[in-house]
């Protein structure tokens, strides 16, 4: 492992190529306990390589229909937006209101070659929870989608439909019961029937389309990515959110790991912030505009930061996202010049003729072009520890805090899995808070077929992730040759305990502090209660705390093969009391696992990192969010606190 210091400024995004002397370099444990892997490596397997769209191209920008036709100031006179080179090849997404316009359909058929989305509505796909639209109409426009799927063919991209569920309890909290009705089942009362509640409810909106050959890109502001690529979604990804984006990192790995578990693109539509998401919303100049009115956001100073934009936009394409749809691409204009207004006096502005120019996302846009994109590959993002879930693990992430699939409450198992994302992506309202461990996680669920499971170096169990008698045989080989199971005893069958050399006794301990077994150095924690276990086979990690109890371990590994399980004893490794919080011995034994998986040790809590292998070296990409508070009126800014995710 190398160490490299780097002194960044306040909100900063840098980039640096690191090129190894060797294939591999030599791990350097931090700790005298013994180093966990017996062969590291920093291999990128192919499955993890960036997919390519139909076109072959592996990162589109995303226009509106209405930007991509409009007109913007530049130094040379007033020029097409579409005529600007990062923007000419865009994917045009379109509406039903403007496409079927036969000039407008004409024009995008035979005069341009661009990819295009077709932008889906509730009111035509969803008619029961979103009235208007008479079943003829409904008819009307899935003939016009089919119609223009045939017409553009392969540069027909797909059918998109943004936040197509929200669990019941997001933006219309009739819709488990109205759609339970409209399906003529029962309200579901366990997790598999939500599970199956939702299959039906995907195949209601989406399942003519995809009969009829259509592609979809079905999508939510939430955490449900397998279950869509499952049910035939042909691209996968979330709506990620600027007012909040923490979030994102934990979103981003969702889409990452759906997208190599089921392969198929991905890519992320980021929504808006403060309310307007017009074409006008960045279109007022004057100061006096610049203020939250009728319910909007106005002006220069009222939007996304750049800084933000900025992070966003490399999150998802060093992530190795296939496109970045903007929820309020009003933003690719702007009735000022985003790269002045600042040395500008406001009073010459307020008196200057209204002239449209690129705006704040155009000029990212087209930084991300030129300076990322034409000169340095990406390469493939390396993310070697897998987050794996239940197949029907029910985290419905945002929408739904307190019920699995906006139906049933939630158990221990649901509270850790969000326990488990708050440790490793920090949820911190209003922060772009970093990971303590850097974007080095994918998520995935226990039906992922075994070369998928092969590919991560570290596998850690999340919630009530169910492990049946092929996912424990394809788990035991995984381990055999050289891959980590890390879980807590509520996860483990009576295969996993054989794997783990342990047995249970059927007792309990309790602890407020627990010692590194290899030097007895004292972590404190608090009170929490632990497994008793007998080792037949493993050796002690850690171990109690209290002379009397340091027989009996907290922490456990068994070497099987060229791998190792780990397991932790706590009643499922969180904060008594507070279950969603992970206990910090789950944060101890993680950095373990990470210092010997990552190939550059970053030192800094406020540092966001990302690794990318390419075929020259280490692309590593840094973003210091130090001091970065993102607020607006309605949000009140959380307080920082780095050691809330139990780190």
């Amino acid at each position: 492992m190398s160490r490299i210091i780097l002194k960044l400024g306040s909100c900063s995004v840098v980039m640096f190529l690191f090129v190894p002397c060797a294939p591999c370099g030599e791990v350097v444990p931090t700790r005298k306990t013994p180093p966990l892997f017996k062969e590291p490596s920093f291999q990128t397997p192919a499955n993890w390589q960036v997919r390519a769209l139909p076109n072959g191209q592996k990162f589109v920008p995303v226009l509106y229909h209405g930007t991509f036709l409009s007109t913007v100031e530049t130094k040379d006179g007033p020029k097409p937006f579409s005529k600007m080179p990062w923007a000419k090849d865009a994917i045009v997404r379109i509406r039903y209101d403007e496409l079927k316009a036969p000039a407008v359909f004409k024009d995008l058929l035979e005069n341009k070659t661009n990819p295009i989305m077709f932008f889906g509505e509730g009111h035509y796909l969803e008619p029961y929870l979103y009235p208007g639209r008479s079943p003829a109409q409904v008819d009307e426009y899935f003939d016009f989608v089919l119609k223009t799927k045939k017409a553009f063919g392969s540069r027909f991209l797909c059918f998109d439909y943004a936040e197509w569920c929200s669990g019941g309890v997001g933006q219309d909290k009739r819709e488990v019961s109205l759609s339970c009705k409209r399906m003529n089942i029962a309200l579901p009362t366990n997790r598999g029937e939500a599970a199956a509640w939702w299959d039906k409810r995907y195949d209601l909106v989406f399942k003519r389309y995809q009969d009829a050959g259509i592609p979809v890109f079905a999508f939510t502001a939430s955490s449900m990515n397998h279950y869509e690529a499952r049910m035939g979604t042909s691209y996968t990804g979330n709506e990620i959110c600027y007012s909040n984006p923490a979030k994102d990192s934990t979103l981003l790995a969702f889409s990452r790991g759906a997208s190599r578990q089921f392969n198929i693109p991905w890519g992320s539509y980021a929504a808006g912030f403060g309310g307007n998401w017009g074409h006008n919303h960045f279109s007022e100049a004057s100061p006096e505009r610049r203020i939250w009115k009728g319910g909007s956001l106005h002006g220069a100073y009222s939007s996304v930061p750049f800084q933000v934009e900025r992070c966003t936009m490399y999150s998802v394409y060093m992530g190795g996202g296939n496109f970045l749809i903007r929820e309020n691409d009003g933003g690719m204009t702007a009735g000022y010049d985003p790269l002045t207004i600042e040395r500008t006096d406001p009073r010459i502005i307020a008196l200057t003729p209204f002239k449209q120019h690129a705006g704040p996302y155009a000029v990212l846009s087209n930084e991300l072009n030129e300076k990322v994109e034409k000169k340095q590959d990406r390469g493939t993002p390396f993310t070697p520890i897998a987050l794996m879930f239940d197949k029907s693990h029910g985290l419905a992430f945002r929408y739904s805090r307190n019920l699995a699939i906006g139906a049933i409450p939630y158990t221990a198992a649901e509270e850790q899995m969000r326990g488990v994302l708050n440790t490793v992506f920090p949820y911190e309202a209003s922060h772009d808070a970093a990971g303590p461990f850097g974007e080095i996680f994918d998520v995935i669920t226990t039906d992922a077929p075994a070369p998928v499971l092969n590919s991560y170096r570290a596998i850690t169990l999340v919630g009530q992730a169910r492990v049946d008698a092929r996912l424990a045989g394809v788990l035991k080989e995984y381990v055999k040759n050289g891959g980590l199971l890390f879980m807590a005893c509520e996860q483990m069958t009576p295969e996993l305990w054989s794997l783990a050399g342990i047995s249970d006794t059927g007792k309990m301990g309790q602890d407020s502090t627990y010692l590194r077994a290899s030097d007895f150095y004292v972590y404190n924690q608090g009170g929490f209660e632990y497994h008793k276990v007998k080792l037949e086979g493993a050796e002690p990690l850690f171990v109690a705390g209290k002379y009397e109890e340091r027989v009996w371990p907290v922490a456990t590994i068994n070497r099987v093969g060229k791998g190792a399980v780990v397991v932790g004893t706590p009643v499922w490794l969180n904060v008594k009391g507070d279950p969603s919080k992970m206990h910090s011995l789950f944060s101890e034994i993680m950095t373990m696992i990470v210092d010997e998986l990552v190939p550059v040790k970053v030192y800094g809590s406020e540092v966001k990192v990302m690794f990318n292998r390419n075929e020259t070296g280490w692309v590593v990409t840094l973003m210091n969010n130090k001091g970065l508070t993102i607020a607006y009126p309605g949000y009140k800014p959380a307080e920082r606190k780095y050691s809330s995710a139990g780190v």
